[in-house]
């Protein structure tokens, strides 16, 4: 079978990331704890919430890789279909007796192709749609997450 994405490469480089951004955090911390104490007490709360950030990063990005295979099956499905409908139209054709036989059968297949293209042409609609509202799903719940902490943290400033 042909894929256009390896999911276990993306698995694997995705946990090569987590690894190396788990490191730089950690000496990143250090960092601002030796240089800047005031600021590390809100180090731990920032760090989570970029590690969230990259992990929803991270989700949509394998949501869009399936969909981009989803995507590419689908296509080359209709191609494989396309071509065959082709060959069995031109066999078709040579079998035609008259001229009136080769229009109607010409008439008969533009009508088949069209609709068939249609079709094609909605299912292709329908997956990038989904594809993408799925791929968005993990950064807009973030987005939310963070739009939600600033209004707390907005609200409690302006309190004091």
């Amino acid at each position: 079978m042909n894929q256009f994405i390896n999911e276990d490469a993306i698995k694997a480089g995705t946990a090569a990331m987590e690894k190396g951004y788990e490191q730089f955090v950690a000496m990143t911390k250090a960092q601002v704890e030796k240089m800047f104490p005031a600021a590390a007490k809100n180090f731990d709360e920032i760090a989570a919430f970029n590690k969230a950030s990259y992990e929803a990063a991270a989700k949509a990005s394998q949501a869009a890789a399936k969909a981009f295979e989803t995507l590419g099956k689908t296509v080359a499905t209709y191609n494989q279909e396309a071509f065959q409908a082709g060959v069995e139209g031109a066999q078709a054709l040579f079998a035609c007796k008259t001229f009136q036989d080769v229009v109607e059968l010409q008439t008969k297949q533009a009508q088949a192709g069209f609709d068939k293209a249609l079709a094609h042409t909605a299912k292709v609609s329908e997956l990038t749609t989904k594809a993408a509202s799925e791929a968005m799903e993990p950064m807009n719940a973030q987005v939310t997450k963070a739009f939600k902490a600033f209004t707390k943290q907005a609200k409690t400033a302006s309190a004091a």
